[in-house]
């Protein structure tokens, strides 16, 4: 209690001592009292002196008082920002945390759907895998996903994917894509397969045209060779070839090659067969 009376009272008078000017004043009043009286014989009051230096001295203390006020409504004043600033942020946090959960609300949400998708795809393969898994072996497809590359002697299979018909009845496709290891010109190549074709197309990649193309097929129909005047088949160049055929096959075996002696033209396709 000692303590905090001592130092309000220190900082009393540090801000009285700030206010100079009573002190001054009542310096002020000394002196000029002391000149008067010593050059005329005029005496003032003593009782006038003391008020004046009372009053000068009250003023300082009011100036004192002021200041020491007018800082302790600035501070109040701040502290009332700062409470408002507290509370407006413990409002955000309030509304952050809202929508924290809201958000984990929607993500568990939607983990869930997910799940249930999930399930109904799961559900939906496993009813295709059987029902592929009845059809006869004719019908069904030999690989889900692309098959594995044929490696040939200059030729070679670098990609193929079998195509099932969009329709039933339908043929199905095998799609190939072939690469060069030597310069071809005039491109002379075959493909063979292990199931029958019943047509043939091809193009290259980067878009240039084929002309003067012919195809001729085995007897069997499982081997077809490719001819085409221009432009020659590079090793810069991948050309896609696309097989059909009534049930889903594979190439395995590439090369190049012409076609043996003895080709004659299918007059149902339109195309060279050898028998």
């Amino acid at each position: 209690m000692w303590r905090e009376l001592l130092s309000d009272i220190l900082i009393f008078l540090s801000a009285l001592w700030q206010h100079a000017s009573g002190f001054v004043t009542c310096a002020g009043v000394g002196v000029v009292t002391l000149i008067v009286e010593h050059f005329t014989k005029w005496r003032i009051p003593r009782r006038l002196v003391s008020t004046v230096v009372l009053g000068a001295l009250l003023l300082a203390c009011f100036l004192a008082w002021r200041d020491m006020y007018s800082r302790s409504e600035a501070s109040g004043k701040q502290v009332a920002d700062l409470k408002e600033q507290v509370a407006k942020s413990e409002g955000k946090r309030e509304t952050l945390e809202a929508q924290r959960d809201a958000a984990y609300q929607q993500r568990d949400a939607a983990y869930q759907q997910r799940d249930t998708k999930q399930s109904e795809t799961d559900f939906l393969r496993d009813q295709v895998l059987k029902k592929l898994a009845e059809q006869p072996p004719s019908l069904r497809v030999l690989s889900p996903g692309p098959l594995p590359p044929v490696i040939g002697g200059k030729v070679e299979v670098v990609r193929q994917e079998n195509v099932r018909p969009s329709a039933p009845g339908g043929k199905y496709a095998l799609e190939t894509t072939l690469r060069a290891k030597v310069d071809l010109d005039p491109a002379w190549f075959w493909v063979k397969c292990d199931g029958p074709i019943d047509d043939t197309s091809c193009h290259f990649m980067d878009g240039s045209p084929i002309s003067a193309l012919h195809r001729y097929y085995s007897a069997d129909r499982k081997t077809v060779w490719i001819h085409f005047e221009s432009p020659a088949f590079t090793v810069e160049r991948s050309l896609k070839v696309l097989l059909t055929g009534p049930t889903a096959f594979r190439a395995v075996r590439t090369d190049e090659g012409r076609p043996p002696a003895g080709a004659k033209e299918d007059v149902r396709t339109g195309l060279q067969i050898v028998l």
